[in-house]
């Protein structure tokens, strides 16, 4: 079974998968089920849901995001499997909470610090990717919340670190 988080028009929909992924699907506690009917090209299907019968369109645009095209209407889904997603939402919360600290980046749990991707003076833009810290054999992307400048790195690549130690300081600009 996969968890996963899609976005739809700024809504969130909590899904899982069940069994193969194709045949049963559960969207916030409503159950589905699926089938592909025929395939007419590289990106258009017929499916069955619950019975009625859909023909889209798909457009799978990068590693995580969807464009549906149903009845006429596009729909952009963003696609985040759930500890990403949870990993993301702390990380967001974190720096809103964090105040005047806002530039401190702290370890959002145990784990190896794999790649560092800035260096001491560097300028960060929010949204940046600082470090990766892999965490029970998942890599996690840490990212700039601020625009600044990184005026220091307390780890280094193979570093060990606890949850919520400080990683990085940005002065923000």
């Amino acid at each position: 079974m996969e968890n996963l988080v899609l976005k739809i028009n700024n809504n969130e929909y909590k899904a899982h998968c069940e069994t193969d992924c194709h045949k049963s699907l559960i969207i916030n506690d409503k159950h589905y089920e699926v089938e592909l009917l025929k395939k007419f090209s590289d990106n258009v299907f017929s499916f069955i849901v619950n019975s009625k019968i859909y023909q889209v369109e798909l457009f799978v645009n990068g590693r995580s995001q969807i464009t549906v095209s149903l009845n006429g209407m596009d729909y952009k889904i963003d696609v985040t499997d759930s500890t990403t997603y949870l990993l993301e939402k702390f990380i967001r919360q974190s720096g809103k909470s964090a105040g005047s600290g806002a530039g401190i980046v702290k370890a959002p749990m145990p784990g190896l610090v794999i790649k560092l991707f800035v260096d001491e003076g560097m300028t960060v833009v929010p949204g940046e990717k600082l470090l990766i810290v892999e965490a029970m054999k998942m890599e996690n992307v840490l990212k700039s919340t601020i625009a600044g400048k990184v005026v220091s790195l307390k780890v280094q690549e193979g570093s060990t670190v606890d949850k919520d130690s400080i990683l990085i300081e940005i002065e923000p600009t």
